[in-house]
């Protein structure tokens, strides 16, 4: 199975307004352009995949532990964590 087969598309408007407020507060000095991405992975409850290390770091520090980097990813999925 190829992973675009567990894609689902939600549009950004049915992201409720405080979770979209608490992304731009996470992300306006971080990297603005990645606040959809931020509000998203709150509204569905998930993790963050990026390579960006500018935004994995900026919102590290602001104690928001929902990005997860590749090699991270690779751990969790073959079990070498």
């Amino acid at each position: 199975m190829l992973i675009t087969n567990r894609i689902r598309f939600i549009n950004v408007k049915l992201i409720p307004k405080e979770i979209y407020q608490k992304a731009v507060n996470l992300t306006i000095d971080v990297d603005i352009d990645d606040t959809e991405f931020v509000a998203l992975t709150e509204h569905i409850k998930a993790k963050l995949w990026s390579g960006d290390k500018e935004l994995f770091q900026g919102l590290r520090k602001k104690k928001w532990n929902k990005i997860i980097t590749t090699d991270e990813l690779y751990n969790l999925a073959f079990g070498k964590l």
